[in-house]
């Protein structure tokens, strides 16, 4: 007797990894059949190269040196700090001939926030084989898998500002052996690449990009003024841009704006900080209070970009386009798609300004607020993915498990189940902090049914065993249904028993066929209702529990001659990509106690940190990054940092002792008062991939007593 489970309403579509389709569910799980892979074809059209920036100027050689590099197929590294011109080069170069040459197109990767942590190697995998192939369902593919496909392309890939980690460098040559790749990052990187320093433009160069931008025409009399001005800028693109602009729109004399940008302090011991600081500076000096407040209300946002739409909704609903319109035409706002975002290299000068205008605690609570009342919107999680992945990390309890439960579907469905692995550990330490046990299974067994398709059974076993048990004790027999049946997609189909009556096998075979060909009766009505089924009806999925007899079936004795097998090429290794993965981490107890008090009060100065961790190829180690600090509103860059390594346990635990009184650490940052500890753990596998969980702020209270029992 098995149970057999049938899926219909609140069904969101399915995706195949390997020979298993995950069917998603939002109300009881993720569940996995058994499926063939699906069929994978080249889209019908090649992705076209990003629109070249306007007002580019110069920059010949390098571009002659990347136009080469594209035709050799060579993977090419552009290096400098923000402002001085990568993306605009990386486009530019992007249209060239050599570029629109390539077959497959030119595809252009971008993060999803500002930080660039929200998407794991993997994803950034699955989104590159997604930009040249189409399968339904959607098939989910790994380095491995992926090479299959990726390495017969012939793109043009633009890594704009994509953090990639040393594993995928290394990857990137035998997963795409006969594309073109241009990188883009701040400092130069390890990896077999070309490498392309960028620096500030010839002061030719930079007083015709001026004077382009300010609309002036370059003469004897402006010519001193422009020239300082571009000393004072380090001719930075970025600065000189802006500045520009500036001039352009406001009318604005070259000398006003020399005066005002020799009237600045500097800011850093960088020229390049201080001339992007300086620009910005004028620039939000020139601005109006309501553009000054959008202008923030965008720097503050997490994801790389922001729409319209939210910009007004954390503003009261006012309307905006007269603002948005006049802060592109200043060049402090430029879009991306339908949304808008800030030039990378104003993001520091702007962070700081804004921390002036808006909250930024009740920026994140009205963003969460805006994503949980629009998520069911077409494409909505898609184009606010940074958002969402943001506004968890900064959640707890049900805010959450809400972000967690909206966030699933997509993730699961669009393959990017790195940044799914880290929304459910979100999600199973809020279903515990509010003691939601439901939430907890419900979290439990869509982690275990990650770990099918990542081929980690043992892992999947426990924790669909977690699930299903606590299931079991609450009543909930239709998620158990689902744990269970999950369960039994880990269990190798058992081996027929030989027969040994030619009459009697005869008679089985009989009885076999009939139950296949009702199987596949039944079979092709399970997909019919998938398909009836496959948007997003809301209403109440039903289970159906239906008693089978599985017979054995004996495989008939193969009399011809055995074929002489096809020799096949043996695949190189695959390098391996996939960081660790955490289980639950926490603190115990869960408050703290330091200095002369505690111990006169009879209160240990001790905590106990504890995580748990896995990977395939094993980890090498677990360190914890911990401090303390006054408050618990925002993080404290200035606080010292303290770091160890956790000591490991049995099933994939690490511990860690803390003394909080070990050379006074909590005494000298907190002088007596309350205050908090914060707290990192960072796993690293054999491969060197990594993974960063954050656990929850350890609270210290201050306790006095009058003597001691």
């Amino acid at each position: 007797m098995s149970d057999s489970i049938q899926i219909s309403g609140n069904v969101e579509g399915s995706v195949v990894i390997g020979d298993n389709n995950f069917v998603v569910n939002t109300n009881h799980g993720t569940i996995v059949y058994q499926q063939a892979a699906p069929q994978v074809q080249k889209r019908t059209l090649v992705p076209a190269p990003p629109r070249a920036p306007r007002g580019f100027v110069n920059r010949t050689a390098e571009l002659a040196r990347i136009e080469a590099w594209i035709r050799a197929n060579e993977i090419v590294l552009l290096h400098a700090p923000d402002g001085l011109g990568k993306t605009a080069l990386l486009k530019q170069a992007a249209n060239s001939e050599a570029a629109r040459a390539m077959p497959d197109g030119v595809i252009l990767l971008e993060s999803v926030d500002a930080s660039g942590q929200a998407l794991g190697p993997e994803d950034v995998i699955q989104r590159l084989f997604d930009a040249l192939f189409e399968s339904n369902p959607l098939l989910k593919v790994n380095a491995t898998t992926a090479r299959t496909y990726l390495s017969n392309a012939r793109p043009l890939v633009l890594f704009d500002e994509v953090p990639l980690t040393p594993a995928l460098q290394n990857a990137l040559p035998d997963l795409l052996p006969n594309a073109a790749l241009i990188l883009s990052a701040d400092l130069p990187t390890g990896g077999d690449f070309e490498r392309l320093p960028i620096k500030p433009l010839p002061r030719p160069e930079s007083l015709t990009l001026l004077a382009d931008k300010a609309a002036l025409t370059l003469t004897a009399h402006n010519r001193d003024v422009l020239d300082a001005l571009c000393a004072l800028l380090d001719d930075a693109p970025l600065a000189l841009t802006i500045t520009g602009n500036v001039l352009r729109e406001t009318a604005d004399s070259p000398d006003a704006a020399l005066s005002f940008l020799r009237e600045t302090p500097d800011s850093s011991p960088e020229p390049l900080r201080c001339a992007l600081d300086r620009a910005f500076a004028y620039a939000f000096s020139r601005l109006s209070p309501e553009e000054q407040k959008v202008l923030s209300v965008a720097a503050q946002t997490p994801a790389l970009s922001s729409s319209p739409d939210w910009l007004s909704y954390a503003l009261g609903g006012i309307p905006l386009e007269a603002a948005l319109e006049r802060l592109q035409a200043l060049g402090l706002l430029y879009a991306n798609s339908p949304r808008l975002r800030l030039p990378p290299g104003f993001f520091i000068p702007a962070q700081n300004v804004a921390a002036q205008q808006v909250e930024r605690v009740s920026l994140l609570a009205k963003l969460t607020e805006y994503l949980l009342a629009n998520q069911s919107k077409p494409n909505f999680i898609a184009d606010e993915l940074g958002n969402f992945a943001a506004a968890l990390a900064a959640s707890s309890g049900e805010t959450a498990l809400a972000l967690a439960r909206a966030l699933d579907p997509y993730l699961t469905l669009n393959g990017l189940w790195d940044l799914w692995g880290r929304t459910l550990s979100s999600a199973l330490d809020a279903a515990k902090t509010i003691n939601n046990p439901s939430a907890e299974a419900w979290t439990l067994h869509q982690m275990g049914t990650r770990l099918i398709g990542l081929g980690q059974k043992p892992q999947a076993s426990l924790l669909l065993n977690q699930a299903l048990k606590i299931r079991e004790s609450i009543g909930d027999a239709a998620g158990a249904a689902y744990s269970r049946h999950n369960l039994a997609a880990l269990k190798p189909v058992p081996l027929a028993k030989p027969v040994e009556a030619k009459a009697s096998w005869s008679l089985t075979r009989i009885f076999v066929s009939a139950g296949i060909t009702l199987s596949l009766v039944f079979g092709l009505f399970l997909l019919g209702v998938l398909a009836i089924w496959g948007g997003p009806t809301l209403t109440q999925p039903t289970i159906v529990v239906v008693s089978t007899i599985e017979m054995p079936v004996e495989r008939p004795v193969d009399t011809e001659e055995p074929s002489t097998p096809t020799p096949t090429r043996t695949p190189s290794p695959t390098p391996d990509i996939q960081p660790p993965i955490f289980g639950r981490i926490y603190a115990d107890p869960d408050e703290a106690y330091y200095g002369f008090y505690a111990l006169r009060c009879k209160k240990d100065p001790y905590t106990t940190l504890f995580a748990f961790a896995s990977d395939p190829a094993g980890i090498r180690q677990v360190l914890v990054t911990y401090w303390y600090q006054y408050s618990e509103d925002e993080i404290d860059n200035d606080a010292p940092r303290y770091r160890s390594e956790m000591k490991a346990g049995e099933n994939g635990s690490y511990s860690l002792l803390i003394y909080h009184d070990e050379e006074n650490r909590a005494a000298n940052a907190l002088d007596g008062e309350g205050g908090w500890m914060y707290w990192l753990v960072t796993a690293t596998d054999m491969a060197g991939n990594q993974s960063f969980e954050t656990g929850q702020p350890v609270p210290f209270i201050v306790y006095g007593c009058s003597s001691v029992d």
